[in-house]
């Protein structure tokens, strides 16, 4: 009588015995029977030698699932790329709409400077004598610029006109504080004073710029608004400042 024994995955044919010729029992245990190829790689991927239908199944669970998340990850990644690709887009054509320069030039008094951003104005108002040009900026002219020329005696220095401006007239504004002054170097040099003082009940904050042009011409760009506005575009009131020149 012959059967076969499943052992962990391992088919092995049960104890035969053999009667020999001078009657002694011997029993000899038989080799296990040979796997199949497939059976094998199964056994050594699974770690363990279940059944190979049971591991084979186990791969093709592991595999579907590795495949479903290698094609969700690239499916988020791509999605990533064109999100960013497209921010950095808008982010590029605001930045050139928002800071592309325009050069000004003013034929009368004899200056030019770049306005570093689009968000500028140009305000013409005619005074009777001569035409100014004034400049807001923001969609609500939170901020004012005025340029005015003044002519000074031979080798006045832009502090002293600073201080005159100061004494004579800035000093009777309502809640007028000064706050400082700073030394200023561009194209054309000069001095930067600070103030604060009270219009209808808000308060105004100024900066204001007196560049010399030469011995007898001193600018004075004087920007106005609240202390926000003025404070946000404080690096525009330099570059503007910076590029002013005689034309």
């Amino acid at each position: 009588m012959t059967a076969t024994v499943e052992n962990a995955g391992v088919c092995v044919a049960p104890p035969s015995i053999v009667v020999e010729s001078d009657k002694r029992d011997r029993i000899r245990t038989p080799k296990p029977l040979p796997k199949k190829a497939g059976q094998v790689a199964v056994g050594l991927v699974c770690g363990s030698e279940r059944p190979a239908m049971a591991c084979c199944s186990s791969l093709k669970k592991c595999s579907g699932a590795l495949s479903e998340g290698f094609d969700a990850l690239r499916s988020i990644g791509m999605r990533n790329i064109v999100v960013h690709s497209f921010s950095a887009l808008l982010v590029v054509i605001c930045c050139n709409l928002g800071s592309a320069q325009t050069s000004f030039t003013e034929e009368t008094e004899g200056y030019v400077f770049e306005l570093p951003s689009t968000m500028w104005r140009a305000l013409p108002r005619p005074d009777g004598i001569h035409g100014h040009t004034d400049f807001t900026h923001g969609p609500d002219s939170d901020v004012r610029l005025r340029i005015r020329l003044k002519m000074v005696d031979k080798n006045t220095l832009p502090e002293a006109i600073a201080d005159r401006d100061e004494e004579r007239r800035l000093r009777f504004l309502p809640g007028f504080v000064d706050n400082k002054r700073e030394q200023f170097i561009g194209k054309v040099s000069g001095v930067i004073t600070s103030y604060e003082y009270i219009r209808g009940g808000k308060p105004v904050a100024a900066r204001v710029y007196y560049l010399r042009a030469n011995t007898r011409i001193i600018y004075v760009l004087r920007f106005t608004g609240t202390r926000a506005a003025l404070k946000e575009i404080l690096g525009q009131t330099d570059s503007i400042a910076h590029s002013f020149h005689l034309r």
